[in-house]
């Protein structure tokens, strides 16, 4: 899935469950990790790292828009 047309953005390594699988093999017990995704697929990001055995502690959102407010238009 590539969502932001960056290269980074083109592996669909956040949905890889062999790779959350990894790093939960290799996360010390009780490590925290920062984890970041779009608003429209962070679920399919939380499902994978959930299958692979790690604990999903809390969530943070950060919603925000990018379109044109239609409100402030008034002529």
């Amino acid at each position: 899935m590539n969502l932001g047309g960056a290269d980074w953005d083109r592996t669909g390594v956040a949905f890889d469950l062999q790779a959350w699988r990894a790093y939960a093999r290799v996360l010390k017990p009780g490590a925290y990790g920062v984890v970041f995704g779009g608003t429209r697929t962070h679920h399919r990001v939380w499902c994978a790292i959930q299958d692979a055995g790690l604990e999903i502690r809390d969530t943070i959102m950060w919603a925000h828009s990018q379109s044109i407010t239609h409100g402030s238009d008034i002529a």
